[in-house]
């Protein structure tokens, strides 16, 4: 755990979740600015609870967790996308039932979420760096990266799971 704690004590991770909340903050805003989607085309689906719910959950979101981690080389695709994606249905939420609803409704599995989110989009940033720069950095090289930072992406499946459960579940 010393090496997590490194990590997320380090200035290049710090810079890079300011950077990763103000860019969502800010997607989030122009899509709520930007967008008039009239009352009648929203649609409000009551979400359901339950296991099979969660297992869904789950599985989106460690198919998300594996493919930064896997395809890290895409880093900046795919960050983009999960940004996008995931500030157009907040802005979409905040239009529809407004803040406090999509406050209450994100806020339970968001704590653990979106720091775990950050941490393993940060693993893979770290992972792309390395790629980018080193010239001998290869498949070799990058298995020895994810096992020297196990602990990190174990740490990051835990929170897939419990983050899952709490929103197929609670929220």
């Amino acid at each position: 755990m010393l090496q997590m704690k490194k990590i997320i004590t380090s200035k290049s991770f710090l810079k890079y979740a300011c950077a990763y909340l103000l860019a969502f903050v800010a997607i989030t805003w122009f899509f709520y600015a930007a967008f008039h989607i009239p009352k009648e085309e929203l649609v409000l689906v009551q979400t359901k609870h339950g296991f099979g719910v969660c297992i869904r959950i789950i599985f989106n979101n460690l198919m998300n967790d594996f493919g930064y981690l896997i395809g890290f080389i895409l880093w900046p695709i795919f960050l983009f996308f999960d940004l996008t994606f995931n500030a157009w249905s907040i802005s979409i939420s905040l239009k529809s039932v407004g803040f406090c609803k999509t406050f209450s409704h994100l806020v339970a599995h968001g704590i653990i979420e979106i720091p775990n989110s950050i941490l393993y989009t940060y693993m893979a940033y770290r992972a792309f760096r390395k790629f980018i720069k080193e010239k001998e950095f290869g498949i070799k090289q990058y298995i020895c990266y994810v096992y020297e930072n196990r602990k990190i992406h174990l740490f990051c499946l835990i929170c897939v799971i419990v983050a899952g459960c709490v929103e197929g579940f609670c929220s």
